[in-house]
């Protein structure tokens, strides 16, 4: 008997790892929530290379059998699958899902992961938008776990918000590394996962997709503008490819509307930019411009009013008004401005009136002297 059925509830891969829930099923796997027997009954996800297409389950003693024609393609997805899940092995950072190791059986393959206690970031933004803050967040740490990711040299291809987790505690974490992968064997080609026609970037959905940091950028950035978009539907990239005005307007006008601050609007611009070479071409560079400095407003015509003062006029001059334009300003600012000659002579006339002054207050000074010196003479002799 033949079934592409999932193994029973209840059932013990390797002997430990006993399935408690089957949490969901692609068409290159089915996934399951397991218990480990011998690890304190510790909780994991194990992921069964399961081809839709090309498998089939003998239902009686639970093994897989793959089509003929499919055996070597096969053969070279679990070979990818492998390899990833030996360099994830090794990497422990809290923003990438944890890989545990492998196992065979029943003429398959079954990668053991770590189970996250939270939710998938699809399910949050049912509940509500993010503000900048929020955003900004989650880009640091897709960043922090990703830097990690690219260092060995691997592409997670398919980053949207159903492979983010978010934990209890308020951490986000990249979820199913084995999706997009393109495999091909003599006259069959497969990606092993969903191509996502907002999400996933245009290289990768080229026939020869030549795959890069840059790819998985244009991910996050539309996923950061995915959970600050109020908008039902965002334009697809076949939206933005057929666009008939050549400079993707549609698309931008989406960014434009977002409640964000303008430094943080080019930011998401750049990450999802149609050419490749036009993107960010790494993290790094993302981390560069999120630490630079917001703009400062610039100074209205008022507060520009406000600071500029006129010394030795009589009447104030308007400044910009509707009957003034800058040159009108700089004639009447000349044309009220005392010359250098007129200066000259009024300092002059200062000096002068200044010495005046002094020789009459000498004067006047010598007067009460010889007063009182008069009055003193008169009471000696008085007396």
């Amino acid at each position: 008997m033949q079934s592409t059925e999932h193994l029973e509830i209840g059932y013990k891969i390797g002997n430990n790892f006993e399935i408690q829930e089957v949490i969901g099923q692609g068409g290159f796997g089915i996934v399951y929530l397991v218990k480990d027997l011998v690890r304190l009954n510790n909780l994991f996800v194990a992921k069964e290379l399961f081809a839709k297409d090309f498998s089939f389950r003998n239902r009686d003693d639970t093994k897989i059998a793959n089509k003929p024609k499919a055996i070597n393609l096969i053969k070279k997805i679990k070979e990818g699958i492998i390899r990833e899940v030996n360099i994830l092995s090794k990497i422990r950072n809290k923003n990438v899902v944890e890989a545990y190791g492998y196992l065979e059986e029943n003429n398959t393959l079954y990668s053991i992961m770590e189970y996250i206690e939270g939710v998938d970031l699809g399910k949050c933004i049912e509940e509500r938008l993010f503000d900048e803050e929020e955003a900004k967040d989650l880009l640091r740490q897709l960043i922090d776990g990703l830097k990690e990711i690219h260092s060995q040299n691997i592409i997670h291809r398919d980053i949207k918000p159903n492979n983010i987790m978010k934990t209890v505690d308020g951490v986000y974490k990249i979820i199913d590394f084995s999706t997009n992968k393109k495999y091909t064997d003599n006259s069959i080609t497969a990606i092993t996962g969903f191509t996502n026609h907002i999400f996933t970037s245009p290289e990768l959905q080229e026939t020869r997709a030549e795959v890069g940091k840059y790819s998985d950028i244009y991910s996050i950035g539309m996923t950061l503008l995915r959970v600050l978009s109020s908008e039902e539907r965002l334009p697809n990239l076949t939206d933005r490819l057929t666009d008939s005005s050549k400079r993707d307007e549609k698309f931008l006008y989406h960014i434009d509307i977002l409640d964000i601050s303008e430094e943080f609007k080019k930011i998401i611009i750049k990450m999802t930019l149609l050419n490749k070479e036009d993107r960010y071409q790494s993290l790094e560079e993302i981390e560069d411009a999120l630490s630079q400095p917001l703009a400062k407003p610039q100074s209205s015509v008022e507060s520009i009013k406000t600071e500029i003062k006129f010394d030795d006029l009589t009447e104030p001059i308007k400044f910009m008004d509707e009957a003034h334009t800058v040159d009108d300003v700089k004639k009447e600012f000349i044309k009220k401005t005392p010359s250098s000659k007129t200066k000259k002579v009024h300092q002059s006339n200062m000096k002068k009136s200044d010495e005046f002054s002094i020789e009459k207050m000498i004067r006047l000074l010598v007067g009460v002297v010889g007063f009182l010196m008069v009055v003193l003479i008169l009471v000696f002799f008085l007396k």
